[in-house]
C-alpha cells in the first residue's frame, strides 16, 4: 500500500511558526518563579522536604563531651499535576492563507500557559491563611500564615511561633512585622538570627503600591505632624504582583531565605509545545502539556497579613 502524503504538505514550516509565536507570547506574559523559589527538576513522582532547625547551644564542658544534633521539623510531599490544553486548524485556513486566524490560536496558548504558571506560583500566597493541599501535604497540619504553629521537639511556642497578621499596611505596621519576625524561633525554641526581614509584597491593585511607597521612601515619618526621621526609610525592598487576589493583603519577608528555605518549585515536565495531524479529520493540532507544583517547606522567612 502506497503511504500517501498528509492534508497539510507544509506542516514542518507551519509548525515552526507556530512554535515562534508560542514561544514569543509565553517570553512576554513573564514569570516570577526564580524571584520565589528555590526551583528543583524532578524526575519522581513527588518530592519530599523537611524544614531543619539548628541544634541549640553549646554547654560547658566538664570533662566529657556533650553530643546534640540538629532537630528535623515537619515533612512537606509535593506532587506535580498534569496540566494541558490544544488547538486545532482545519486545512482550509492553510490553504486560504488565514494567516491572522491561524496564528491567534499559538498565540493564546502561550499566553495561557504563562498565566497558569504565574496563578500557581502566587497560590501560597493567596491561599496560604488556610490549609492548601492542592499541590502538596504537609505534616504540621495548619495554614503557611498562622498563629498556631507548633513544633517537633516539643518546645514551648508560647512566644515566636505567629507569623500571621491582620493589621493594615501603615508604618506602624511594618514595625510592629520586623519586631515580630526577629522574635521567630526554631524547633528547640531558639533564637534565629540569619532571618531578616527586608522585603514587603504588596497588590498592585488598589493603593498599596502608594501606601507603600510613602512608608520606605518618606524622609520624616508617614502622617505624623512631627520632623522625625523615617525609621523605615530605605530599610526595605517594595515589591509589588498583579497575581496577588486580595486588595488588602500584604507579606513581609526575608528574601534570601524564603528563596532557599521557603518556597519549593517542583518542574516534572516544563511546558512543552508539539504537534500531530489528523488524516482522517484534515486537521491539524497543537497541545502545550506540563507537570509541576510548589509549596511552602518553612514558614520562618516570611509573615502575611490577612486583612479584613
Amino acid at each position: 500500500m502506497v503511504a500517501l502524503p498528509g492534508a497539510f504538505p507544509d506542516l514542518i514550516e507551519l509548525d515552526a511558526m507556530f512554535t515562534d509565536i508560542f514561544n514569543e507570547s509565553y517570553k512576554d506574559e513573564g514569570d516570577r518563579i526564580d524571584e520565589f523559589y528555590r526551583k528543583i527538576t524532578s524526575s519522581r513522582v513527588n518530592e519530599r522536604f523537611s524544614d531543619v532547625s539548628g541544634g541549640g547551644q553549646l554547654v560547658e564542658f566538664s570533662g566529657a563531651l556533650n553530643y546534640g544534633d540538629v532537630a528535623q521539623g515537619y515533612d512537606v510531599t509535593i506532587t506535580p499535576v498534569h496540566f494541558a490544553r490544544g488547538f486545532q486548524i482545519e486545512v482550509t485556513l492553510q490553504e486560504d492563507d488565514q494567516h491572522d486566524i491561524m496564528a491567534s490560536k499559538p498565540d493564546w496558548l502561550g499566553t495561557a500557559a504563562a498565566r497558569t504558571r504565574n496563578y500557581h506560583s502566587a497560590r501560597p500566597f493567596n491561599q496560604g491563611f488556610s490549609v492548601d493541599s492542592y499541590f502538596a501535604n504537609h505534616t504540621e497540619g495548619v495554614a503557611w500564615f498562622s498563629n498556631s504553629h507548633t513544633t517537633t521537639t516539643g518546645a514551648s511556642t508560647a512566644v515566636g511561633y505567629d507569623n500571621l497578621g491582620t493589621s493594615a499596611l501603615s508604618s506602624v505596621a511594618v514595625s510592629a512585622a520586623r519586631v515580630q519576625m526577629l522574635n521567630f524561633r526554631d524547633e528547640q525554641g531558639e533564637r534565629i538570627s540569619n532571618i531578616m526581614p527586608g522585603t514587603i509584597l504588596v497588590p498592585q491593585q488598589g493603593t498599596m503600591e502608594e501606601i507603600g511607597w510613602e512608608i520606605v521612601n518618606s524622609m520624616g515619618k508617614v502622617d505624623v505632624a512631627t520632623n522625625n526621621a523615617n525609621f523605615n526609610k530605605d530599610r526595605y525592598n517594595l515589591k509589588s504582583w498583579i497575581y496577588l487576589d486580595d486588595a488588602n493583603n500584604w507579606f513581609m519577608y526575608d528574601a534570601t531565605m524564603l528563596k532557599k528555605r521557603g518556597l519549593i518549585w517542583v518542574e516534572r515536565v516544563p511546558p512543552t509545545f508539539a504537534k500531530t495531524e489528523d488524516f482522517d479529520g484534515i486537521q491539524a493540532k497543537w497541545r502545550v502539556r506540563g507537570r509541576w507544583a510548589n509549596h511552602h517547606v518553612a514558614w520562618r522567612p516570611i509573615m502575611g497579613h490577612n486583612v479584613s
